[in-house]
């Protein structure tokens, strides 16, 4: 029976393993316009940048929950392509 529960724990990181549909940077454009998204690791957790005319702004952090900076990162995605913006990951 030890061999089973080795080979349960060996098993454990992949599960922690972050989901492939995050996102972590994004390009937008319109005309000579260009802003930057950007969630990036922070100490324990995570920050969302926003970059406009050349200065980034922290807009969002999460500690560990790397799921809310996501969401934080798409809502200004979304304004942005709202706006006209084409925006590449």
């Amino acid at each position: 029976m030890k061999p089973a529960l080795a080979v349960l724990f060996l098993a454990l990181p992949a599960l922690a393993a972050e989901p492939a549909e995050m996102i972590n940077k994004a390009t937008c454009t319109k005309g000579a316009e260009t802003r930057e998204l950007e969630i990036t690791a922070k100490g324990e957790g995570h920050t969302v940048t926003y970059t406009k005319k050349g200065t980034a702004k922290e807009v969002g952090t999460c500690s560990t929950n790397k799921e809310k900076c996501q969401a934080v990162f798409d809502n200004l995605k979304t304004n942005l392509e709202k706006a006209g913006f084409a925006c590449k990951i």
